[in-house]
């Protein structure tokens, strides 16, 4: 074996071997790294389209003399394409209501090196214009 590796390093395409070798490891583990990170991404902004519609409905709601948190969740769960493993928190002042949404989803590659999977949270506030 040895042998063999003295004629790979004394070549100048066993150089380019080795090389190509030993970089791989890296090469697959940044385009993994690079891949989650994307995907998180992805989440986070469906999960905050998500919340922007539900406090818009949410706002509706309040401007109709509606229940709101019932039209928040209608509306979150028609527009949310995640997992949301909290209930959505509304919180609902005179004129303003704020959503917090948060999910969970398993990364494909940092899944195996992760306890548990990334949370990704989520905030939109609407406000109902006065008249003035």
């Amino acid at each position: 074996m040895q042998l063999f590796l003295k004629r790979l390093r004394a070549c100048e395409c066993g150089n380019a071997l080795l090389v190509s070798a030993a970089t791989l490891p890296l090469l697959i583990g940044s385009s993994a790294l690079a891949y989650d990170t994307v995907q998180l991404a992805l989440w986070t902004q469906q999960l905050q389209q998500a919340a922007v519609a539900g406090a818009a409905a949410g706002a509706r709601a309040l401007a109709a003399g509606e229940p709101v948190e019932p039209a928040v969740e209608r509306t979150i769960a028609r527009a949310a394409r995640l997992r949301i493993v909290l209930p959505p928190r509304v919180e609902r002042r005179r004129d303003t209501i704020r959503v917090v949404l948060v999910s969970h989803e398993q990364l494909l590659f940092l899944g195996a090196l992760l306890d548990a999977p990334p949370a990704a949270m989520a905030e939109a506030t609407a406000r109902i214009p006065t008249a003035s």
